[in-house]
């Protein structure tokens, strides 16, 4: 599959405003992935669903470019509740993941229908922030087109488990296509609830920090 050699945009919004929308980037297999493979920086956020949820089924990990659409949780208090949007791109067998100014680059490991993300290298934007070495283990269930990440949350109230939602993208220009209208079952729901909105991505090429006003 091909690459653009650039793919970028960012706007400021107030929530009704139009998005804007990009070039497309397929991604490439072969290449290793870097800090600059797909960088994302925005204010958007996903919504948090109270729901039944499914135990993990495991399944065949699609390479490609995923975007977190919105989050399940098994506790009613967490009903409603945000979490940054956020991007991670797969191949072969390893995984970029980003959403604001600090992000990770990392070897992704199935065993049964666990996955382990590993990080191996920091990053700061697209640029590298030196090497790390930390891992977290997800019960998931892969789709060609989605990946949903199980989670256990514990606190001093109990523990209970949360699914992160990541739906398979034709190209990192459906970054920035958030909806105007956030669904009340879950769904698609990454949003900009602030009137100072911004969202800008890049592949394969340097995310200008001028570009992400955190």
């Amino acid at each position: 599959m091909s690459r653009l050699d650039l793919v970028s945009c960012s706007f400021a919004l107030a929530v009704a405003a139009a998005l804007v929308g990009c070039g497309s980037d397929d991604g490439a297999s072969g290449a290793p992935l870097t800090c600059d493979s797909l960088t994302l920086c925005s204010y958007a956020e996903v919504t948090t669903y109270h729901t039944t949820l499914a135990a993990p089924a495991g399944g065949a990990i699609v390479d490609g470019q995923y975007r977190l659409a919105w989050v399940e949780t098994e506790r009613a208090e967490d009903d409603g509740d945000l979490e940054d949007l956020e991007a991670i791109e797969i191949r072969d067998g390893h995984y970029r993941v980003s959403g604001g100014p600090s992000g990770h680059v990392g070897e992704l490991i199935v065993d049964g229908t666990d996955v382990t993300l590993h990080d191996t290298e920091r990053c700061s934007l697209s640029a590298t922030d030196g090497a790390t070495d930390s891992s977290w283990t997800y019960g998931y269930t892969a789709t060609a087109d989605q990946l949903r990440l199980r989670d256990t949350v514990t606190s001093a109230s109990g523990d209970w488990h949360v699914v992160r939602v990541y739906q398979r993208m034709d190209g990192p220009e459906e970054l920035c296509q958030l909806t105007s209208s956030v669904p009340s079952a879950p769904g698609d729901s990454a949003h900009c609830w602030a009137a100072n909105c911004f969202c800008a991505y890049a592949a394969n090429t340097e995310l200008a920090a001028s570009s992400c006003p955190f």
